[in-house]
């Protein structure tokens, strides 16, 4: 009885250091995973994101409705840097006409889909907006998404917005939506200048 139970065991033993060398095998013989190394990697257009750091001082005007005379405000962005450079995050705050808004925002370069990606949200709703775009000839940085009706919420509209560069320390941003009709609009301009240290 006891030389049986000593070769089970020794079979047991066999089976199992026979099995741990199959597995062992076949963790050498899987091939590589994609080298996620390569899109994770910051580019150029991190490097644009990184020079656009600081305090801005912002000069916007708002049109309520087409051929209207403009609404003025002025704001204050703060922009730094976040997630080892990957994101631009600015923390905004306008006022207008006796009302204030607040809004957090985030700005990327999407690596997988090679398209600049933005994000933006603030304390007038609940909602989230997202934006992609890409980067003209002439260097103008020019978005697209969708955006809440301003009265009703729904449907969702078509949005788009343009920046472009005076020099390192000025850019126009303008934004447009469609009217009734679809066509589209210029809603707001804003414009922004880097505060000096």
């Amino acid at each position: 009885m006891k030389n049986r139970t000593m070769w089970i065991g020794a079979v047991a033993v066999c089976v199992l250091s026979f099995s741990l060398g199959r597995v062992g095998a076949q963790e050498k013989e899987a091939p590589a995973g994609p080298p996620v190394a390569e899109w994770t990697k910051l580019t150029k257009e991190h490097e644009f994101l990184g020079k656009q750091v600081g305090t801005w001082d912002v000069a916007g005007r708002y049109w309520m409705a087409p051929g209207a005379d403009p609404m003025v405000a002025k704001g204050v962005a703060e922009q730094q840097l976040v997630l080892g450079g990957r994101f631009l995050q600015q923390k905004f705050t306008l006022g207008m006409g006796g009302m204030s808004m607040e809004g957090l925002g985030y700005w990327g370069w999407d690596t997988v889909t090679d398209q600049w990606v933005m994000t933006w949200m603030d304390d007038h709703g609940p909602y989230l907006y997202i934006y992609r775009g890409t980067t003209e000839a002439d260097g103008t940085h020019r978005m697209r998404g969708k955006e809440p009706h301003r009265v009703t919420g729904k449907p969702l509209i078509d949005a788009e917005f343009t920046m472009k560069w005076k020099n390192d320390d000025a850019f126009d941003m303008t934004v447009y939506m469609p009217d009734a009709d679809g066509r589209k609009q210029r809603v707001a301009i804003m414009n922004y200048v880097r505060r000096k240290k």
